[in-house]
């Protein structure tokens, strides 16, 4: 017994610029006018995906529904009932125009003729979407016995099709979207579906015989639907997204041990730094009463100040010290407790001459010396030049001029 096929009643128009999309046609009292709890489902979905344009709500556009609004209907369906069983669905269109790059409807007006239809169609717990059931139900479907599987998979994943515009509703890329019903996988599809290529062969010979015998040409401008780019898009986009995701993940490493560098370097900065602004007004005490003494030319009042109270190879100066500036203190690498502190110190002689030099060593520290801190290198002393202020320089050219 053959299904009875569905109809549009009325000549209501379509409020949206799809061009495919689908009609829908409930079974007896399950219906919003009739069922409240479905009446709610729709009006909470147009509230929430739909609250700005009633033009593009469930409740204005059925018994036409955009593919988006079919799936949030159905899945909430789906939510709410533990089966729900519709009079039908099918695939329906609108005629379009094609302006520059822009396609637009042009009347408005849908049509179900010549498309695939699902009667009834029951929505259970096992529902996932619709493209699936579309596509097998055409392969069983009687009206399409003499179509080829090549040439129905061409419809439904051709530029117009229904996989493009169903995953440009639901803003889906084609990798998205469902795999294509294999040949001979298809529960009830029709036999003989597959033609061998003698029957092409066939086809081809009778078809440029009829076409010589009208036209007197073998060859006319036909639509031919081009072959399913299908699995190949879907191969090549599983290859670029492999790629990218391998990409995405070497760079992110780089990126992460890089960073991971980064911040233990400065983690260790400051460290570093906060040792030093701990312990530099202690350090800088114990350094100065050294000085005074490292100038005093006394080596008995250094040995509180030195490492294992040794003065042996110290050589103290004899200058009475005029200034003393603490230049800076840095922790000495890979040496616990150590600090190299430079001193700017300018003495004066006995013959009163001022020398200003930089004077470095390094001290650590150690709770049992008098201040707490002790030296342990020798002090090495470099000139200190100071730069010529620009009154001086000014002064000594008026003086030659």
């Amino acid at each position: 017994m053959e299904k009875e096929l569905l109809t549009i009643k009325g000549n209501r128009k379509v409020l949206f610029p799809d061009a495919l999309f689908l009609y829908i046609e409930w079974k007896g009292k399950a219906n919003p006018k009739k069922d409240e709890e479905l009446a709610d489902i729709i009006d909470d979905l147009d509230t929430e995906y739909f609250p700005s344009n009633k033009k593009e709500s469930i409740a204005q556009s059925l018994p036409f529904l955009t593919f988006k609004q079919a799936e949030l209907l159905f899945r909430e369906i789906k939510k709410r009932y533990s089966e729900f069983t519709l009079k039908g669905i099918a695939l329906a269109s609108q005629p379009m125009e094609q302006n520059g790059r822009v396609t637009r409807p042009t009347t408005g007006v849908p049509s179900i003729e010549g498309q695939p239809q699902i009667t009834p169609f029951v929505i259970t717990k096992d529902y996932k979407e619709l493209v699936t059931p579309l596509i097998e139900e055409a392969h069983r479907d009687k009206r399409f016995e003499k179509t080829t599987y090549e040439g129905i998979s061409n419809f439904f994943s051709g530029p117009m099709g229904l996989l493009p515009c169903y995953a440009e509703s639901l803003g889906l890329s084609l990798v998205d979207m469902p795999p294509y019903p294999k040949p001979g996988m298809i529960e009830g599809e029709l036999p003989n579906r597959l033609m061998s290529n003698k029957d092409k062969h066939k086809q081809s010979v009778a078809g440029a015989k009829k076409r010589k015998e009208k036209t007197g040409r073998v060859y006319e401008d036909e639509e031919v639907g081009p072959p399913s780019k299908l699995p190949l898009i879907l191969a090549i986009g599983s290859c670029t997204l492999s790629v990218f995701l391998l990409l995405m993940l070497m760079v992110y490493n780089s990126n992460f041990t890089r960073v991971k560098k980064e911040l233990v370097a400065t983690t260790d900065k400051v460290e570093r730094l906060t040792m030093i602004q701990d312990h530099e007004h202690e350090i800088d005490v114990m350094a100065r009463y050294f000085l005074s003494y490292y100038y005093s030319g006394d080596k008995d009042k250094l040995k509180a100040y030195l490492d294992n109270n040794d003065a042996k190879f110290t050589n103290p100066e004899v200058a009475t010290v005029s200034s003393t500036m603490l230049e800076k203190v840095e922790l000495v690498k890979n040496e616990k407790d150590t600090y190299e502190v430079t001193y700017v110190v300018g003495t004066t002689d006995e013959a009163q001459k001022t020398t200003v030099r930089r004077v470095t060593f390094n001290v650590k520290k150690k709770t049992s010396a008098t201040q707490g801190w002790v030296v342990t290198t020798e002090p090495t002393t470099t000139a200190f030049a100071t730069p010529t202020s620009p009154s001086t320089e000014t002064s000594a050219e008026n003086k030659e001029g």
